[in-house]
């Protein structure tokens, strides 16, 4: 028997994506979608296997390990030695309930191939894969020290306004490099974002986890944006783009949405849309207009070309936003230049509140925020801080979800 067809939508996904563009909110279809989209969405109920390699054990010669850094559903990441060097490494190790899948390890080793070409200091560095016998794929990258952008976020400094536009450059950067190479994220957010520290200045941000990454061509890399496949829907719902949440088709151009949503939240310590409901959440994505930034904090207001560029950033309609991220950048530095001369001072943190109630739970938590002062963003609530994941696939066979993921 051949494979299964890759590119084949489910029915489920079908309907849903239906039901969401054709715009109907009777209580009956909303119903539905809920259903449907609840089921697709539900945690495996499978509890993450055990490490596979022990401390000390030799993997193909040329690798010890040393530590365990993470466990999760897709795989292990360890930290090790490079034998022939001895650079200290991270080895992220396939489970083996996914390495069984032929086309899965097919897939791993198509799309490794690809970011194996990219070289960037706005993107991890994977060093080298194999595969450890019987048939169980590995990756080895970088080892770098800091801290997930999601913990720079939280920290007790707020991040100026200035610097979530830096780090918006950078990540902007890299998702450039990797487009120009045919390869779509589809999972930007704060906690794959990892800011390395640097001896002699601010920490440098570098894209993680392309685990849900789509090789969108493997021959000619001249042509960015072509499509991913219809039908399947990867990422996570509070970054998602309108066209990713309706399983459309996906080209770099859904990064830079979710690479806006990650500057909003920064800027205000509010993502534009919150909901514990994934298809709420994702109707808000697609039909809602997002909040201005003023009205999470006033002093925005006055930065002269920062709501425009937040605007285009969320345009729903893929058209209408940046053409490419070197486009985005080319609108940000102007103001980036403005901000860097407004001066900052210390900020009162502000809490918010989103949950099952969506927008009527933030606007009034919206009333009792305490004032944030110019040039910086409050801190997110703690109850928001774990993000509401979602690894969908429709169609195939298995998920690469694994790939330098922070399990």
């Amino acid at each position: 028997m051949g494979e299964a067809n890759d590119d084949v939508p489910s029915a489920e996904v079908i309907a849903a994506t239906m039901h969401l563009k054709s715009g109907a909110d009777d209580g009956v279809g909303r119903m539905r979608v809920d259903r449907q989209l609840s089921h697709m969405w539900a945690d495996d109920p499978d509890e993450p296997e055990q490490p596979q390699l022990a401390l000390g054990e030799i993997v193909d010669e040329r690798y010890r390990i040393e530590s365990l850094l993470g466990a999760g559903g897709m795989g292990t990441v360890y930290k090790a030695t490079q034998l022939d060097t001895g650079a200290t490494v991270a080895l992220k190790l396939m489970l083996p309930k996914l390495a069984a899948e032929l086309s899965a390890r097919r897939r791993f080793e198509r799309e490794a191939q690809a970011i194996l070409r990219m070289d960037h200091e706005n993107c991890v560095k994977i060093l080298d894969y194999g595969e450890r016998p019987p048939h169980t794929p590995y990756l080895v990258m970088e080892f770098l020290d800091g801290a997930v952008l999601r913990s720079v976020m939280d920290a007790d400094e707020p991040l100026t306004s200035a610097r979530a536009l830096e780090i918006l450059r950078g990540v902007l950067r890299g998702l450039g490099h990797a487009h120009a190479r045919g390869v779509i994220h589809r999972d930007i957010k704060p906690e794959n974002v990892f800011m390395v520290d640097q001896p002699d200045g601010p920490a440098v941000p570098k894209l993680l986890d392309l685990g849900l990454a789509k090789l969108v061509s493997t021959d000619d890399t001249s042509t960015p944006y072509k499509l991913t496949m219809r039908g399947a829907v990867f990422g996570t719902p509070a970054y998602m783009a309108p066209e990713q949440a309706l399983g459309e088709e996906v080209d770099g151009r859904a990064d830079l949405y979710a690479a806006t949503v990650m500057l909003y939240e920064m800027l205000t310590g509010r993502r534009p849309f919150y909901s514990h409901d994934a298809p709420a959440l994702l109707i808000m994505h697609t039909r809602r207009p997002p909040p201005s930034l003023a009205d999470h904090a006033s002093f925005l207001a006055d930065y002269e070309g920062l709501q425009e560029l937040v605007s285009q950033g969320l345009a729903k309609r893929p058209m209408l936003r940046f053409a490419d991220a070197e486009a985005y950048i080319e609108a940000l530095e102007p103001v980036l230049a403005a901000l860097e001369k407004v001066p900052t001072g210390g900020g009162l943190p502000g809490p918010c509140e989103g949950g099952d109630a969506g927008a009527e739970a933030e606007a009034e938590a919206e009333a009792d925020s305490p004032t944030t002062l110019p040039g910086v963003r409050p801190r997110p609530p703690s109850s928001l801080r774990g993000p509401l994941i979602v690894a969908l696939l429709l169609g195939l066979g298995l998920v690469l979800g694994w790939w330098l993921a922070g399990c």
